[in-house]
């Protein structure tokens, strides 16, 4: 990975960021610019002023928009320009192409990691729960209720497979359900240990991937959301991928984060319609931090399937589990994204599969997974 920043090179880093996002990069194999950009007019049917050209050289061409919804408008349309060796992406720093650069040359060495997120309302039993998770490599289970006193039983339970972490649920004064409340627990397949760092913050996990440059963020309810944004802030320009995952309890139908990179292909579908204000909120949060939604706009869910199916009839089922990501102009690292059908509470499993290194990339001398609070 890059050296880590300074707090003055990371703000410097952060403005160039912004400067460069209503910008794009057309990178093409045609003769001339100029042929690039009339294709371009013609395949995606617009017309290219020539004010907004900024750098450019023979094979590459930086535009540069006044909004952006003239950029949204060229975004969007990218998926025509299949077949002509003309290729739209966002114009990133050169440390975001550094970090680009650097995942391609060691494509080779990455194999698929299996991710699953499950509020699960407290744990029931074991032996399905144990078959389930040692098909992950990374595990997170929200809702466990499982108090201070009892998670060394629990965690003896749970499949030896996985080196596990355990954020013990709470007893409050206005508890009125006879039983703590939220509960976390983290597993890390053991022969992946050394690759992942856990560390616990009040809503949730980071589990961090220097390797991989993979950051994933497990957060519990709409309140842990809104504090999702120091986190992103803090580990923005540090990680290629960032994913943010859990049960939000937000409905945002089939509602699109404005401004992103997202073409037609991918348009978000969802079996839930619904917005309500705290899917307002989340949205809007998404639009401010750069995040793009999974769930019904990727590969294994482009049908935006349920999650929640805890009511007394249909109306009542909702898609309140979903997984973000750090918008970086595409999907690279997301091969898959579902949701899985159990009974054994009334959530339902998120699964992604995404890219990673193989065992064995990280340093020798690296320490063993620890739990750090804060």
């Amino acid at each position: 990975m890059p050296r880590a920043l300074s707090e003055s090179e990371l703000q410097e880093e952060l403005k160039k960021r912004r400067n460069k996002k209503l910008m794009i990069r057309i990178n093409h194999k045609c003769r001339t610019n100029e042929k690039a950009i009339k294709t371009v007019e013609e395949k995606l049917e617009i017309k290219v002023d020539w004010n907004t050209v900024g750098r450019s050289e023979q094979g590459t061409i930086s535009l540069k928009f006044k909004n952006m919804e003239e950029k949204k408008n060229i975004v969007t349309k990218k998926w025509k320009l299949k077949g002509t060796e003309i290729y739209i992406d966002d114009e990133m720093t050169e440390r975001e192409r550094e970090k680009k650069n650097k995942n391609k040359n060691s494509a080779e060495k990455e194999k698929p990691s299996k991710v699953m997120c499950w509020n699960i309302a407290g744990i029931k039993e074991y032996s399905e729960l144990n078959k389930l998770v040692e098909n992950y490599d990374v595990v997170s289970l929200i809702e466990t209720w499982v108090e201070e006193k009892d998670k060394e039983k629990v965690i003896k339970n749970l499949s030896s497979e996985l080196k596990w972490w355990c954020k013990p649920a709470e007893r409050k004064e206005s508890c009125t359900r006879g039983r703590a409340s939220s509960g976390h627990l983290i597993g890390v397949k053991k022969v992946y240990e050394k690759d992942w760092e856990i560390k616990e913050w009040k809503f949730g996990f980071t589990i961090r991937n220097d390797c991989r440059s993979e950051l994933i963020v497990t957060v519990y309810n709409n309140v842990g959301i809104k504090k999702i944004k120091n986190v992103m802030k803090k580990y923005e320009c540090e990680y290629e991928n960032i994913i943010v995952i859990g049960d939000m309890n937000a409905r945002i139908g089939e509602c699109m984060v404005p401004g992103l990179s997202e073409d037609n292909n991918k348009k978000r579908k969802s079996k839930d319609k619904v917005i309500n204000a705290e899917g307002k909120k989340l949205l809007k949060l998404c639009d401010d931090l750069g995040l793009k939604i999974l769930n019904g706009a990727t590969m294994g869910d482009r049908a935006g399937e349920m999650t929640f199916i805890g009511g007394k009839n249909e109306d009542c089922c909702s898609v309140l589990d979903l997984a973000l990501q750090l918008d970086r102009g595409d999907e690279v690292n997301i091969m898959e994204f579902r949701v899985l059908k159990r009974i054994e509470s009334d959530h339902l499993p998120i699964h992604i599969i995404t890219r990673r290194n193989s065992v064995g990339v990280i340093e020798k001398d690296k320490k063993s997974v620890n739990i750090k609070k804060g």
